[in-house]
């Protein structure tokens, strides 16, 4: 309850969707840095890929695709732009890349995932999606919520998945 005028303030200001969605992209950057799961992951990556993918790198690439998904999200509500318009395709990217990244890759993006699911990061997208949802109005608070959410998770996938491919860990 706290951080949801956090949210409603930026809905507020929601003139400027260049501010909305670049304050979006840094809080999503920064929310998944201070991730404490993700710290733990990216040091057992380290280690695993014996240093081709540093937990440094890591975190960062995650953080990025986190960052682009709660930016797209609020792109999204501002623009009542459909869920499925964007999870249908994005999942489908998730798929051709799949089968395209070495196998440890492919693990490595979706635990990427998971780990963004904690308790720093989905509080403050939530907060993001219900404010900015309630303040503009006509919108379905929940649905939005939903899909700012979802393409926070989908965004690291995605991001880790062409850093296999880059790096070919």
């Amino acid at each position: 309850m706290g951080l949801l005028p956090l949210g409603e303030s930026l809905g507020s200001n929601s003139e400027s969707v260049v501010l909305v969605v670049v304050f979006g992209f840094f809080m999503g950057y920064l929310a998944t840095l201070a991730e404490p799961t993700l710290a733990t992951m990216a040091q057992e990556v380290d280690v695993l890929t014996q240093g081709a993918l540093s937990s440094r790198i890591l975190t960062h690439v995650v953080a990025l695709g986190v960052a682009l998904g709660v930016a797209g999200g609020l792109v999204k509500i501002i623009l009542k732009i459909p869920n499925t318009y964007l999870l249908v395709p994005i999942y489908l990217v998730i798929i051709i890349l799949t089968w395209l990244t070495p196998e440890i890759s492919t693990g490595i993006a979706f635990d990427s995932a998971g780990v963004t699911t904690g308790p720093v990061t989905v509080p403050l997208n939530l907060a993001l999606a219900v404010g900015l949802s309630t303040v503009l109005g006509g919108r379905d608070p929940l649905v939005d919520a939903f899909g700012i959410i979802a393409l926070a998770s989908a965004g690291p996938i995605i991001t880790v998945q062409l850093a296999g491919l880059i790096f070919r860990f």
